[in-house]
């Protein structure tokens, strides 16, 4: 069972850091996992007022602009709607995440798109996992694994959740590692290069912040420490 929480606050400048362009390739590690690709029908429910229509555009991948309600593929361990660990039930939307977590008392999510063989996603995430938590009961984590057009390593349910296994981040209260099955996340939300990390609120979804590779645990912390 996966228990989540947030917090609110002011955010400090940006961390200007590396990031990979796609001319590097490396091979991944997969585990021996084996999870179903079959997905769930996802409907998007209407924007308006309150915790259980998402909040009204204009909706953009941009800072200040509310982020879209997208299909989320998590690696096959958790079942929003029975709040259960299961391999089957794996695809809901931005709208029921944000639910889940508001009804948990998180405020704040760290969305961060991925590439397996990205060094400095290796990095990043290697650094996030030596301090996630400190901030298991105050910021949500959501690690996106997409496919890139250069490399033969697929975004795939196994790949995703091997990248987090490495980083021992598989088990961690407050972060789940998902896949991009329609490339959405490839196409819509990477700026530049990997990682690209956005801080959203989600009492309104707006994207408040987006930052580059962070790959320390002081860089780390100078973002996530004013979210309170």
């Amino acid at each position: 069972m996966k228990k989540l929480i947030f917090i609110p606050a002011v955010l400090a400048a940006l961390v200007t850091l590396a990031s990979c362009e796609e001319d590097y390739t490396n091979e991944v590690v997969n585990g021996d996992l084996d999870y179903p690709d079959s997905e769930q029908s996802v409907s998007l429910p209407r924007c308006g007022d309150g915790t259980e229509l998402y909040p009204c555009g204009p909706y953009a991948v941009e800072v200040h602009s509310v982020l879209p309600n997208d299909k989320i593929a998590v690696t096959g361990y958790h079942d929003i709607e029975e709040n259960i660990l299961t391999p089957g039930e794996n695809v809901f939307t931005s709208q029921q995440l944000r639910v889940y977590l508001l009804q948990q008392g998180y405020r704040y999510m760290v969305l961060s798109i991925l590439a397996a063989w990205c060094p400095h996603c290796q990095n990043e995430t290697n650094a996030l996992s030596q301090i996630i938590d400190d901030y298991k009961n105050k910021v949500f984590f959501l690690g996106v694994i997409v496919t890139t057009t250069t490399s033969d390593i697929d975004s795939s349910p196994i790949v995703a959740y091997s990248f987090a296994r490495q980083r021992h981040l598989d088990d961690k209260d407050n972060y789940y590692m998902s896949w991009d099955p329609d490339h959405r996340y490839y196409f819509d939300y990477l700026k530049g290069g990997f990682p690209t990390n956005y801080v959203i609120d989600l009492e309104t979804m707006e994207i408040m912040r987006e930052f580059a590779a962070v790959e320390t645990t002081s860089d780390w912390r100078s973002i996530l420490d004013p979210l309170h």
